[in-house]
């Protein structure tokens, strides 16, 4: 996953492609979706939605999707980089 901010939450700019603009749309039921699009036309978002996060394809296809829930916590990230530098 990448990441890679520009000034405003609701643009995107991969690694080898164009800005991109993130947008709103309807389903058939009603429902939100977001999608990027290289036209800054339309339905604006101005800001990236809670619970979602940019993910970029290798082949520089970018998504809004759902954020994955953390397999490990910021609390055990710190205590395994704690003993590592102890280790050194």
């Amino acid at each position: 996953m990448i990441r890679n901010p520009i000034d405003a939450d609701s643009a995107y700019k991969p690694q080898r492609q164009d800005l991109f603009w993130l947008h709103e749309g309807r389903t058939k039921t009603g429902k939100s979706k977001y999608f990027f699009s290289p036209k800054a036309e339309g339905d604006l978002l101005d800001t990236i939605p809670v619970g979602y996060e940019i993910y970029e394809h290798p082949n520089a296809q970018v998504f809004l999707i759902k954020e994955l829930p953390k397999i490990i916590t910021d609390d055990e990230k710190t205590v395994v980089e704690k003993q590592l530098k102890a280790l050194k």
